[in-house]
């Protein structure tokens, strides 16, 4: 079974993949390293809104963090675009999100990377986590270190 939401979105009702949620990025991500290296948080809502744009937050080094932004393409087919430039790739690298059963998913590149969407645990509790929320979480932290770092001597 795969999870699809309908919404309204620019006075469009279209079917919509589940796309935010945590990613790993293969090309910096290592299992059982106990850091964050090669972790994505995205997610496409403002507030508890759908929107067009997607933020991703992540770190590739589990210690600098960085934030692109992007757009759906094609919200009924899972396409997508991102903005990589800030961190010296290409302005507008194309995706193709696909959903799986119980809230996975991945993230297939133009160039061939593929990230992988975490999966919801069976038979636990569910707690709805709004990953915008956990953007400005992270968000909050990185300015926490900068003016941790400023009050240095």
């Amino acid at each position: 079974m795969v999870l699809i939401m309908s919404t309204a979105v620019k006075g469009k009702n279209v079917l919509l993949p589940d796309l935010g949620g945590e990613y790993t990025d293969p090309n910096h991500y290592t299992v059982g390293s106990d850091s964050f290296a090669g972790t994505r948080m995205i997610s496409d809502h403002f507030g508890d809104n759908l929107t067009e744009r997607i933020t991703v937050v992540g770190t590739d080094d589990g210690l600098e963090y960085w934030t692109l932004f992007g757009e759906w393409t094609d919200m009924n087919t899972g396409k997508l675009v991102v903005d990589f430039s800030p961190k010296g790739g290409p302005k507008g690298l194309s995706g193709i999100f696909s959903s799986s059963p119980k809230g996975g998913g991945q993230i297939d590149w133009e160039d061939g990377n593929v990230w992988e969407k975490a999966s919801s645990p069976e038979n636990v509790c569910h707690v709805t986590f709004h990953p915008v929320k956990i953007i400005l979480v992270i968000i909050v932290f990185i300015l926490l270190g900068y003016l941790a770092a400023l009050c240095q001597p």
